[in-house]
This record gives C-alpha cells, sequence and structure tokens, in this order.
C-alpha cells in the first residue's frame, strides 16, 4: 500500500511543483509588465507635464519687455493661467531680481522669492528642488524648479538673465502617480 501511494503521489506532486514554478513565473512576468507599463505612462505624464511647463518658460524668455510694471502683470497672469505655477523669478544680468508668487500675491517684497536658488546654466532648461518647503499661511508648500537663461531671440548669445519657474510639486506628482497603490518620489540629480 506504502509503495502504490508514493508511486501514486510522486507525479503528482512532481506535475504540482512544476504547475507552481509556472504560475509563480507567469506572475512574475505579469507583474513585471504592468510595472514598466506604469512606468512608461508616468514617464509620458511626467514628459508632458514638464512640456509645458517649459514650453511658458521658453516663451516667457524669448519674449522681452523692458517695462517692470507690464512684466509683474505678465507674471501675474502666467501664475494665475497656468494651474501649478506657483511663481516666477527673474534675475536680470544687473543683479535685479523681478518676481510673482500667486501662493502669497506679492510681486515686490517677500522672503521666499529671495530663497529661490538661482543655477548657472549652459543652455537649454535646468530641472531642480531643494527639497525645502515654502511655508505660506502655516502651510508647507514644495516646489519643483523649472530654469532657462533669458535671452534676446535676434542675438542668442546675448544674455539677459535668468528666469525660474516655480512649479507646485504636488502637480509632478500626480503626473506620475499610477493606480496600483504606489509612491512616487521625486529626487535631486
Amino acid at each position: 500500500m506504502t509503495n502504490f501511494l508514493l508511486t501514486a503521489l510522486i507525479p503528482v506532486l512532481i506535475f504540482a511543483i512544476i504547475s507552481q514554478i509556472n504560475i509563480q513565473q507567469r506572475l512574475k512576468e505579469n507583474l513585471s509588465d504592468r510595472i514598466k507599463s506604469n512606468l512608461d505612462t508616468a514617464e509620458k505624464n511626467l514628459e508632458m507635464v514638464l512640456d509645458k511647463y517649459e514650453t511658458i518658460l521658453y516663451d516667457f524668455s524669448t519674449d522681452r519687455e523692458s517695462n517692470s510694471t507690464s512684466l509683474r502683470k505678465k507674471l501675474s497672469h502666467i501664475c494665475n493661467q497656468f494651474t501649478g505655477v506657483e511663481g516666477i523669478t527673474i534675475q536680470l544680468k544687473t543683479g535685479e531680481i523681478i518676481y510673482y508668487e500667486s501662493l502669497s500675491s506679492l510681486s515686490r517684497l517677500n522672503t521666499n522669492a529671495d530663497k529661490v536658488e538661482i543655477p548657472k546654466i549652459e543652455r537649454g532648461a535646468v530641472y531642480f528642488g531643494d527639497g525645502k518647503p515654502v511655508k505660506i499661511a502655516d502651510k508647507n508648500h514644495y516646489m519643483f524648479y523649472i530654469a532657462r537663461n533669458i535671452t534676446d531671440y535676434r542675438i542668442i548669445e546675448n544674455f539677459q538673465g535668468t528666469v525660474v519657474l516655480s512649479v507646485n510639486e504636488e502637480r509632478i506628482r500626480r503626473a506620475i502617480a499610477s493606480d496600483i497603490g504606489s509612491r512616487e518620489y521625486l529626487l535631486s540629480d
């Protein structure tokens, strides 16, 4: 009886083990495919959102206006028109800083604009974050920054200054969020 049971159970056990291994491999492949698909979707969404903000920045950095009052109005218009844009800081080559923050509706004296780090830019746009919250009305707002040099479109080498777009980090997170209960992290570099 023991020999019969062993003879009958061995093929069943081998079949069960092989089936279990195949199921595990298929589950891993399925999970890997879903992860890759979610990452591809997140990458496309992130590129789309960043392209939108970079286009705003590019249009602004190549459109020159010398009147600071009309420039502040334009900054206010950009911040209020485009969701997620919380502020714009401009540092001219003379060192003068012009800015607008939609979070506090300020365009003159503001400590948050003084904290925006203006990077040195070789060419194109630079993306960065500092991980430090901007505190307004006892609420922390984290920013993601996109910077670009301001140039005279007629003479590209004619450096005029640097413009930094402050984008609410939550807007970037939503672009890369997936529906599978994952967590998103924006990292430096």
